[in-house]
């Protein structure tokens, strides 16, 4: 009995050594990007990177948000800081929540499948009933941190709420799309990408592309399992620091003065 116990030990004592010392083999190790996925990011940086503009479009009313899986993303900026007197955007049956306790923010602004226009309304317009269903129960079961949610938004939104409708069709040509997830490109070399243009044919006004390089790969010790910590760079740059990306009004110019409904 006392063999058999030995030799279920040390099998079990060797594996813990074994995982021990990868842990100490993975503490301080940095592994650097190999140079030509360094050159290739550099060069790609050179030829396109920033924000390219073929032409701007003047006195823009609305806009449609195209970005996929954030359907109406786009409404608080367009209609609150960027002014534009509508958004358009489309909900398919790949947009809905899978389950019905999945929380999907453009539930605050959905009315069913298809096409939708959202605009700004006075605080408790009767059109907002959308909106304030969401906002109002935002945290079910407990109406005081609903209440709390609620007053952030409006002041968020400047005193007002988005009142959505069906539409049968988008009615401006002007479409502005982030597309959400990364290219990648080659291991630890990404791309990201934003396009503004006609709805209708489809025609580019502008592009912006950014390149981000994970540099370095950090591998320390957290706790029991060995972490990572990457040191990424990214491009278009300026004074070693990232521009912020552009917005929609910055090649889609609103007109002056709108006023709101």
């Amino acid at each position: 009995m006392r063999l058999l116990f030995s030799l279920l030990i040390v099998p079990l004592l060797s594996g813990c050594v074994l995982i021990a010392a990868g842990l100490v083999d993975a503490i301080g190790v940095n592994e650097p990007a190999d140079e030509a996925t360094v050159k290739k990011f550099q060069d790609l940086c050179a030829a396109g990177s920033g924000l390219q503009i073929f032409q701007r479009a003047e006195n823009v009313n609305g806009v449609f948000d195209a970005t996929f899986k954030t359907k109406c993303g786009l409404c608080e900026h367009a209609l609150v800081s960027a002014k534009y007197s509508f958004v358009e955007f489309e909900i398919s049956a790949d947009d809905l929540p899978r389950s019905p306790k999945q929380h999907f923010f453009d539930q605050a602004y959905v009315t069913g499948l298809g096409f939708h226009r959202a605009v700004l309304k006075p605080a408790h317009h009767p059109d907002c009933k959308i909106f304030y269903d969401y906002h109002s129960n935002y945290w079910p079961g407990s109406k005081e941190a609903s209440a709390e949610h609620l007053a952030y938004i409006h002041k968020k939104l400047g005193n007002h709420c988005i009142a959505t409708t069906p539409i049968q069709k988008v009615t401006t040509q002007y479409a502005f799309r982030e597309f959400s997830k990364e290219t990648v490109i080659r291991e630890r070399l990404f791309k990201q990408k934003i396009e503004w243009s006609n709805y209708k044919n489809g025609e580019l006004f502008a592009t912006y592309t950014k390149y981000t390089l994970n540099k370095t790969i950090k591998r320390h010790k957290g706790g029991f399992y060995p972490s990572e910590i990457t040191e990424t760079i990214s491009c278009p740059m300026k004074d070693n620091s990232e521009y912020a990306p552009p917005s929609v009004e910055d090649v889609f110019a609103r007109p002056k003065q709108i006023s709101l409904n």
